[in-house]
Order: structure tokens, then sequence, then C-alpha cells
């Protein structure tokens, strides 16, 4: 996070619209995505919370994708606190299964949220190993994996000693109810190398409506 994946210049409209002014080609992936106003000698403009984006290329085949933010509860504030400033939990990702199987998945998810100590938390896919994707029914999706997280410090951009780290273990479970945002609904688990619960969102049986974005869900293959 120190050093950007890829820098785009952007003009803002006095509706708060954002729009990159040159080419900025982005692969497919879940990006999360900082804006600022570019730092002057007499001004340093401070960070925009980090949002998600996610890139990806519809198949044939059964995939989940989605891509937004949902109202973070905080659930007993771990690791800390949502920050009551912004209590949004930003999300993207897209897995579907690798080609020739339906059993083993591809893909990435990517999870941010801002706590009330002011840092980032940034949770990263980042391997399958015990991990799975599964389609119940038409409209529902969940998978799970391992990931890395990165706690950032928005002051100076740079990742926060002795938080977050790697080998975690998360599951993700969505539904898509076919209207964007209005009834599309996200959950997310996170938990420690060690088994604890480190971070929740809504539980499998209880999932969380979307306040923006959309899920979709293919689990028909076609040949």
């Amino acid at each position: 996070m120190a050093t950007p994946d890829k820098v785009c210049d952007a003009s803002v409209a006095t509706n708060g619209v954002v729009t990159s002014t040159g080419t900025c080609s982005l692969e497919l992936d879940s990006w999360t995505v900082v804006v600022r106003f570019k730092s002057e000698s007499y001004f340093n403009g401070p960070q925009s919370d980090p949002a998600v984006l996610t890139v990806y290329q519809p198949t044939t085949d059964k995939f989940l994708t989605g891509g937004g933010w949902i109202v973070d509860p905080s659930t007993n504030n771990l690791p800390v606190a949502i920050s009551s400033a912004n209590n949004h939990g930003n999300f993207g990702f897209t897995v579907r299964y690798k080609k020739g199987s339906t059993t083993v998945p591809q893909g990435q998810s990517v999870y941010v949220f801002r706590g009330a100590d002011g840092y980032d938390y940034i949770v990263k896919s980042n391997a399958w190993t015990g991990g799975a994707l599964a389609f119940p029914t038409t409209t529902t999706a969940g998978f799970s994996g391992k990931a890395n997280v990165t706690v950032i410090n928005p002051a100076t951009g740079l990742a926060v000693t002795g938080l977050g780290g790697g080998n975690y273990s998360y599951r993700v479970d969505a539904t898509d109810n076919g209207s964007p945002g209005t009834t599309d609904k996200y959950t997310l688990s996170i938990y420690t190398p060690t088994g604890v619960l480190y971070h929740q969102a809504g539980t499998t049986a209880s999932q969380i409506t979307l306040g923006g974005g959309n899920i979709v869900v293919h689990s028909t293959t076609t040949k």
C-alpha cells in the first residue's frame, strides 16, 4: 500500500463524481482505490476512505461476483470498533471454478473498513487452502479461503507495525435477489491463524442487505 500498483489522474465534477482523465487500464481483479488531491508545496491533500472496485469478465461457467458496501455492524467491536464517521464495509470479489473443474475455485476477494482508531483494515484473499466455493441455490453462493490482513495508517499510507498479518481465514456468503443494491445481501467472517473470530459482518443465516452495489450469482453452466 505504500507504493500504489497504479496512479491515475482524474477530474472532479461539481457533483462530486470523479472521472479518470487519462489512460488507466485495470486488469481483472478487485482493486482497493484511494482518492486524494494532488500534493502541492503548500497543501498535502488527505486520502479518502478506501473503496473496492471489482473488474471481471463474465463467463458461461458458474461464477459469483459483486462489489459495493454494507453498514458494518461492528460485531463485538472486533478487532476494534468501526469508525462512527464512516461505518461502511466496502467489498469486492469475483470467484469461479477453474476451467474443466467443478470443485476447484479461483478468484479473489477484498473487504475494507475503517476502525475507530483511524486505521484502514484491508482483508485480501491470497489462497484457497482449506477453502471452497459452493452454490446452494440459483441465487445464493458462498466461498472461503485464506487471506492477509493489512492495517494502513491513512495519514502516512504505510502499514501499521504489529497489526494484521497472514494466514487468516475467511468465509463470504452472498445472495443475488435480482435488484442491484436494494435486496442483494452479503456477509463476511474472518478468523485469526489460531481460529479465533477476528471480524464479523452478518452471519450465514442473517446476511446484511447492501447499502449500494450489486451481486451476481451465475449458478448454471452453459455448454
